[in-house]
């Protein structure tokens, strides 16, 4: 059992009320309490008693049962109210059962006269422990609950800041929603606007090439008649080759305006990317300078998809040598294929494609780039950041039909000073493409006219375009001079002429 903590008599300076109306027995204890170093104040009366509050509350009550004016008992219950820590000792000169049973939760002791003077110093300081220890108590209760309305208050502030953050960061996440909704709404609607204008200008620049290559057909078959009838003319043969020249300048002008408008006569069948890519590998390695290295990444097992060979090739050679121009000082372009695969969120964006697997194609530069005005409007025709003389503002405006014709989608990324890359997604085909192409059908013209007709056919650009060349070489097929073939050969030659980007 642990030992009771001492009194501290000389720090708290307890004091004791002695109450009895016999003056004799309340000096007796209040002598015998001073021996013992604990200061007492006699009283014979209840009502003499002062309240216990103040500075000069007492530490504990000895309370005789007897009093001339009330109990032991009564004063007692009126002490514990006014000081419900004040200890109690209730002393009389008998002890009974109704007595004892009525101190019960009144007095905290009860003393049986005579008491030995060791027995009631003992029952005092342990009653002066008891008074003191629920003071302390009290207090200490005090104090926490003034913590705990403090520590109350400053949570209900706390909350109150941190609700006043989540309602601004509500707000806050609310108006950023807000506005990239509206961003992405803008974006959008620029992507649709965009798309309109391309295709409004796809229509009228179709519709004027195939005009315009009406009056080309004329013009080459008359320059072609010209040019028979006035063989001897040195003069007139060099006004009409300069005539020849520019009208096949023109006539690939109206070709790549009608890929662009997507009014051109095509041949869609399953390819495999990587072997037209394959192909033309050769082909853009002398489209560029020696100072650019090209690099060709395909990826395995591509699917097929369903395009016009020639176009796609097309493709190819406009963004080789869009991206020459742009590494002007050498660098580095980039061929590479794979499988992508287009969700929701993009199709939102690009309201011409459909969600899905499709087949990407990606040619990457490191040259110059673009800021973004000038990425946003590059797919128009006629526009060009090029010098006057050094291109026409039709190359990427075809590679642009051509994708749209195969039902694909063509996007840029680019910053100025770290190049462009350029991703066109074509859908993927139901059908496999054949693992190599079929050879071309050989001629054996019986004379000289016909065998340069062969040679000049059997080049891969001039078959691509005879599409285009058909109509004019059919007009000017009319048996009006001996020299037919020769007719049919410059007329083909002129409008099938390598492209100028």
């Amino acid at each position: 059992m642990s030992a009771r903590p001492a009194l501290d008599t000389a720090a708290n300076s307890p004091v004791v009320y002695v109450v009895d109306d016999d003056l004799s027995m309340g000096r007796t204890v209040v002598d015998i309490l001073a021996l013992a170093g604990i200061a007492a104040e006699s009283f014979a009366s209840g009502a003499s008693v002062p309240a216990p509050n103040g500075v000069d509350r007492p530490d504990l009550a000895v309370v005789d049962q007897r009093l001339p004016d009330t109990t032991g008992i009564a004063l007692s219950a009126r002490l514990k109210t006014q000081d419900p820590d004040l200890a109690v000792i209730l002393l009389t000169g008998y002890a009974s059962t109704d007595s004892a049973i009525a101190a019960v939760g009144l007095v905290d002791d009860y003393l049986t006269k005579p008491v030995p003077p060791d027995d009631l110093v003992r029952r005092v300081r342990a009653g002066l422990e008891r008074t003191q220890l629920r003071r302390q108590n009290r207090n200490l209760i005090a104090r926490l609950h003034e913590l705990n309305l403090s520590l109350e208050a400053t949570v209900a502030e706390r909350t109150r800041e941190l609700q006043h953050v989540h309602r601004q960061a509500l707000e806050d996440q609310a108006i950023r929603e807000r506005l990239q909704a509206q961003a992405e709404r803008e974006a959008l609607e620029n992507r649709i606007h965009r798309s309109q204008r391309l295709e409004s200008l796809g229509q009228l620049a179709g519709g004027v090439a195939h005009d315009f290559n009406n009056l080309l057909a004329v013009i080459l078959n008359c320059a072609s008649f010209v040019a028979e009838e006035t063989v001897g003319n040195q003069c007139v043969q060099a006004d009409i080759k300069h005539i020849e020249t520019a009208a096949e300048q023109a006539v690939q002008l109206t070709r790549q305006l009608l890929i662009f408008g997507r009014q051109e006569k095509t041949k869609p069948e399953a390819l495999d990317l990587n072997i037209v890519v394959a192909d033309m590998q050769g082909l853009l390695a002398r489209s560029i300078s020696e100072d650019i290295k090209l690099v060709v990444r395909p990826a395995a097992s591509l699917p097929a998809i369903r395009a016009d060979k020639g176009h796609i090739e097309q493709v190819l050679i406009n963004l080789a040598v869009n991206a020459r121009d742009a590494m002007s000082d050498g660098g580095i372009l980039t061929i590479q294929s794979g499988v992508a695969y287009l969700d929701k969120e993009y199709a939102r964006l690009h309201p011409e494609v459909t969600p899905g697997r499709y087949v990407e194609l990606s040619v990457s530069d490191t040259g110059v780039g673009m800021s973004p005005d000038v990425a946003a409007r590059i797919f128009e025709p006629f526009f060009t950041t090029k010098p006057p003389g050094k291109g026409t503002g039709l190359g990427l405006a075809t590679v642009h039909g051509v994708v749209t014709e195969a039902g694909g989608s063509l996007s840029v990324h680019s910053d100025q000073g770290a190049g462009a890359t350029f991703r066109a997604f074509f859908p993927t085909a139901n059908e496999q493409a054949p693992t190599a192409t079929a050879p071309a059908p050989a001629f054996a013209p019986p004379d000289r006219a016909r065998q340069s007709w062969s040679l000049k056919m059997n080049r891969p650009c001039w078959r691509s375009q005879l599409a285009c060349c058909g109509a004019t070489s059919t007009r000017s097929w009319r048996p009006r001079h001996r020299h037919r073939h020769y007719r049919w050969r410059q007329i083909t030659r002129s409008t099938c002429s390598s492209p100028t980007w």
